[in-house]
């Protein structure tokens, strides 16, 4: 979100509950009016239709009918352009999903989640005339130690960014998670019991021996039979992103001291491989 629209967007994603009652309105203060006024919210996205956010934009709305939510997804080809482009001009959308690894190249363009938020709430006052008043409220926000006990360990370390200040180093949060890919391995055990394979592969060195004894050819040397279904870079997406959790899987060293690409190099060198873990994962 931009500096300039991060007020509006933090209060849209953070207020968690409003009373609605019947009968008269108390005429706020001119501070309350004007947080209450009517607002316009737009959301991009990339990989998710609409319809992927339609129940919680219905349900936000509800409970905050002056704001009203635009949806607008990209191609992925022209996302990351488009969208540093519109924050450049200022006329960036004010809910932004970005990919983790993107983080770097937006950081000049966002500010952190605040403390606190000051949000308007809508309340029944009174016992006999009932009426609805609006008050300001301040509240605090999720703090950093609740991001990194409430969500997994990768989360803080993509969305918790630090940067220099007067008092030293500090952390602020610059997201929250929509998903988190990860990988699972779905076996069948009735080829795994025919190939003698008494339980599902748990580590690496398991499942490159399965693969072994559940691979099979015809007597022309064809496959009939494939031990692990990855399929390949251009079938598969996020291949990058598989090959480097195989990689790391298999004891690879990805980045040097110096903190530069390692994973290429015999630095964890098995002589029962006979060859490097990095190109080792590549190769399976």
């Amino acid at each position: 979100m931009s500096k300039r629209r991060l007020g509006k967007l933090v209060t849209s994603l953070l207020v968690l509950s409003v009373f609605v009652g019947q009968g008269c309105t108390r005429a706020p203060d001119a501070a309350t009016a004007a947080a209450s006024k009517r607002t316009e919210l737009n959301m991009w996205a990339v990989i998710d239709d609409e319809d992927a956010y339609q129940d919680i934009i219905r349900d936000y709305r509800a409970l905050h009918p002056n704001v009203s939510i635009n949806f607008r997804r990209l191609r992925l080809e022209e996302y990351e352009s488009e969208l540093l482009n519109a924050l450049a001009e200022d006329r960036g959308p004010d809910i932004v999903s970005i990919h983790n690894s993107w983080m770097g190249a937006y950081l000049p363009k966002l500010a952190p989640l605040p403390a606190t938020l000051t949000i308007p709430f809508q309340e029944i006052s009174g016992t006999i005339s009932k009426e609805t008043v609006v008050r300001l409220k301040t509240s605090p926000t999720l703090s950093k130690s609740a991001l990194r006990s409430q969500f997994v360990d990768a989360v803080a370390a993509d969305a918790l960014i630090r940067s220099a200040a007067e008092s030293g180093v500090r952390e602020d949060i610059y997201g929250l998670p929509l998903a988190l890919d990860t990988l699972a391995l779905f076996a069948n055990r009735d080829l795994l019991n025919l190939a003698g394979i008494p339980e599902v592969p748990k580590t690496w060195s398991e499942l490159q021996s399965a693969v072994k004894k559940l691979t099979k050819f015809d007597q022309g040397g064809q496959l009939t039979q494939s031990g692990a279904a990855l399929g390949a870079s251009r079938n598969v997406e996020r291949a990058s992103d598989i090959l480097t959790l195989l990689m790391m899987q298999n004891g690879t060293e990805m980045l040097d001291q110096n903190g530069s690409a390692a994973f290429h190099k015999a630095l964890a060198f098995s002589a029962e491989r006979g060859r490097a873990p990095g190109p080792d994962a590549l190769i399976f």
